[in-house]
């Protein structure tokens, strides 16, 4: 009889779970069993397993070999297991030796006995800083480096024939793996800029005072105005990803399998998914809980065109996560977390044919038609979006015209400035003022008795939701952050007044 535990981990989210995998290997009838609440993944790992074991060049236990998935209150669903399990059983019967005290395993196997890259190894790196070694497959190598202070504990393996190489020390193992390939630098540039839009003074405005304080942006316009095109340059006006910001948005698109492993990510990051996708696609879970496009989006910009075609269980999924910054998956099976902090940026016509106002095309749409359009943005939505702008049609003169507009350089070096005025202001380096609380609103945004009274007006005129309120304060806390101006003046919030169209509709 030989019992041996092999330590590995999993993912809930982006939160690393320890799992303990014990294998007992005694005399009796030839059986691998597998227990501990695994799921099909794990089940499924014996037939894997088997097979690599015999095809690496060791041999199956002709014995009853029993594995147990520790804790058993927690339900196991990853093909990170295959390696701890095969290396359990090849440990405890004697065919490799015990591995460095506190070393971790992660791999998925293939038939012939090698490993597969696994998703998620960054997330699960980050989390297993007190290991004293995490063994990964090669494939994974490459991403395993992004984290500098792991690199030096992170020993690669093809597969089951090289398991003998964990009695070496880890910088021996590291050399066994083949050299080190050179990592590119990563691409900071945008292929697009600011300047190839013509006219769209107050959008261009708007798209400003978005990046500047974090703020969604909803632009509603005729066909062919630029709202695609502006919130596609939305991304070169936005700052470059922090080191801990890139760290986390890395290890999203790690988790998701997405990850270019060789590079981490530095630019902000831009999802503009179709209409047609469903609220699971957009919020994420599925079968393995995995990230969606408003985590996918973290850190950077979440563009849905033709707002009101998306699904309304998509629109109404969004409440939660666009006030909180994260979004919580809860199924049967487990409850994940994952962060969603984005800006919003939605596109719409003003009614179905998209010609309503229109200076020189007529709108074919009844009054009937148009409000059932507007309504399928539902009031609780329209009310979570900070700025609200009209696009029309500009002229042929101005389209024609040879005359670009600001570069993205310069727009982002207002946007900095702003941006710095108002971390230094809120504290902390993500404390744009999109992200002030209600208290905080009241301690950081005074308002002069003057400011005070054109408030009051617009809620009489425009019946403002108190939510609508705070969001005008924050706005023309942002306008004012832009302008270099110590406190919001009158003229700061009636601009940012004028950025609520859809409260006047």
């Amino acid at each position: 009889m030989s019992v041996f535990r092999v330590d590995s981990a999993i993912l809930t989210g982006l939160e690393v779970q320890r799992i303990g995998v014990e294998v007992d290997v005694r005399r009796g009838l030839p059986n691998f069993t597998v227990v501990g609440l695994a799921k099909d993944a794990v089940r499924e790992s014996r037939d894997r397993v088997i097979a690599a074991i015999k095809n690496a060049g060791y041999e199956m236990p002709t014995m009853k070999v029993t594995v147990n998935l520790t804790p058993v209150t927690m339900k196991k669903a990853s093909s990170h297991l295959d390696l701890p399990i095969a290396a359990g059983i090849l440990i405890a019967s004697r065919q490799i030796p015990p591995p460095p005290a506190g070393a971790v395993f992660l791999g998925e196997l293939s038939l012939d006995g090698t490993l597969r890259p696994a998703a998620g190894v960054l997330a699960l790196l980050d989390g297993l800083r007190d290991a004293s070694a995490v063994v990964v497959p090669e494939g994974n190598l490459e991403e395993g480096r992004l984290l500098k202070e792991t690199a030096r504990r992170v020993p690669p393996i093809r597969g089951l024939a090289h398991l003998s190489g964990l009695v070496y020390p880890i910088e021996k193992l590291k050399s066994a793996s083949g050299r080190r390939r050179r990592t590119p630098e990563p691409r900071d540039r945008h292929e697009t800029d600011f300047s190839e839009i013509r006219g769209q003074h107050l959008a261009r405005r708007a798209a400003e005072i978005s990046a500047a304080g974090g703020h969604h942006l909803l632009l509603v316009g005729p066909p062919g105005t630029g709202k695609s095109m502006l919130a596609q340059r939305l991304p070169t006006i936005l700052p470059p990803l922090s080191t801990q910001e890139s760290l986390e948005v890395t290890k999203i698109y790690s988790v998701a399998g997405l990850l270019d492993e060789t590079r981490r990510l530095t630019v902000r990051p831009f999802r503009a998914p179709h209409h047609t996708l469903s609220a699971v696609a957009l919020i994420g879970g599925g079968p393995t809980s995995l990230p969606g496009e408003i985590s996918l989006a973290h850190g950077g910009v979440l563009f849905l065109d033709e707002f009101p075609e998306f699904p309304r269980s998509c629109l109404e999924s969004l409440r939660q996560p666009l006030e909180d910054r994260r979004v919580q998956i809860s199924r049967a099976a487990a409850k994940v977390s994952y962060p969603a902090d984005f800006v919003l940026i939605c596109a719409m016509n003003p009614c179905p044919c998209g010609y309503l106002n229109h200076p020189t095309r007529a709108c074919r749409c009844s009054a009937m038609d148009i409000r059932k359009y507007l309504n399928r943005v539902s009031g609780p939505i329209l009310n979570r979006i900070d700025l609200h702008v009209e696009l029309a049609a500009e002229s042929p003169a101005v389209i024609l015209s040879g005359a670009s507009g600001e570069s993205s350089d310069g727009i982002l070096k207002r946007v900095r400035a702003a941006r710095d005025r108002a971390v230094a202001r809120n504290g902390g380096e993500d404390r744009v003022n999109a992200r002030l609380r209600p208290s905080e609103v009241r301690a950081l945004c005074p308002l002069s008795d003057e400011c005070l009274a054109i408030l009051q007006a617009a809620l009489r005129k425009m019946n403002l939701s108190p939510r609508s309120l705070e969001k005008v304060i924050k706005v023309s806390r942002t306008i004012s952050d832009l302008a270099g101006a110590a406190d919001i003046q009158p003229e700061h919030i009636l601009e940012a007044v004028r950025y609520r169209a859809m409260d006047q509709a």
